[in-house]
């Protein structure tokens, strides 16, 4: 219901490898119907994709690249490729969520207080401020999950049934990946 989109739960380790990130997060997955994934796929994000694709067999990972083709750059590797553009894109469309629709629920208190040091630096990357002693993790986990409502992703993923006055999905069926 993209009308009441909620924050359903919250997975947090930074001792956790990669190879066993991919373990829970498989399990976790599949204990939720096998959605699609979006996992960044910079740094240990290709580990974790690799392992979900080659050991767990996961068919669900997305493959989002922005201007593929303008760049030389090949959409066909599974995963988000993030960037300074990327975030930004994603992080406009989860402020359009949370801000504008105000359809996003944020449950967890950990979420709430990255929120309060997430900023866009100027250099025009988003992460934390400089010198917090708080991470980033669970902002951008929510910031990729919601980049599945990009209405480039939803549509290869989705029935997009109607679209709003934004070009954002109003009302998603029929998913495409249990065909």
């Amino acid at each position: 219901d993209l009308s009441d989109i909620r924050q359903s739960g919250v997975f947090a380790d930074n001792m956790l490898d990669p190879y066993h990130f991919a373990v829970r997060l498989n399990e976790i997955a599949r204990s939720w119907g096998s959605p699609p994934l979006l996992i960044e796929r910079n740094g240990p994000g290709g580990q974790v994709i690799d392992a979900m694709h080659h050991t767990h067999q996961y068919e669900h990972i997305v493959t989002y690249t922005p201007s593929a083709g303008k760049q030389g750059t090949n959409n066909t590797r599974m995963g988000i490729f993030s960037h300074t553009n990327t975030k930004f894109t994603g992080v406009s469309n989860m402020r359009y969520w949370l801000n504008n629709l105000r359809v996003l629920k944020i449950w967890d208190m950990h979420t709430i207080k990255e929120f309060e040091t997430y900023i866009r630096h100027a250099n025009g990357m988003w992460k934390k401020r400089a010198g917090e002693n708080v991470w980033d993790d669970r902002v951008e986990a929510l910031m990729w999950s919601i980049f599945m409502l990009d209405i480039t992703i939803a549509q290869k993923y989705y029935e997009v049934a109607i679209i709003d006055s934004q070009g954002k999905p109003k009302k998603l069926t029929n998913p495409i990946y249990y065909q």
